[in-house]
């Protein structure tokens, strides 16, 4: 088997295993959150998850922690610091739109 298809095959599926995680613990808590959930919802046996990851928690982390990466790869870039410019005004421009709430959002 040609090994770059093997490799993104795995790529995409530890992307899947990932990705169902943090879904899962956002719904169901970390105790909620068992290895038998996680291939239930995957469709990959148990065996494939422990390929990538030792433990639960290793697991987690790494869910987490690629959320969290992802987020901060999408977030708008820093503009040049300005000395001249209040700090909170610089960083309402950069980050207003995160912390403003939506209309239906109570304050």
């Amino acid at each position: 088997m040609n090994t770059s298809r093997r490799n993104a095959r795995g790529e995409v599926s530890l992307q899947t295993i990932l990705a169902k995680t943090v879904s899962l613990v956002s719904r169901y808590g970390y105790d909620g959150t068992t290895i038998a959930r996680i291939t239930r919802v995957t469709g990959r046996p148990a065996s494939s998850i422990y390929w990538y990851f030792d433990t639960k928690d290793g697991l987690i982390a790494a869910a987490l922690e690629s959320t969290y990466r992802r987020r901060a790869d999408e977030a708008p870039g820093w503009p040049d610091f300005d000395p001249e410019t209040p700090l909170a005004e610089q960083l309402f421009r950069v980050l207003g739109a995160d912390f403003t709430p939506a209309p239906t959002e109570a304050p």
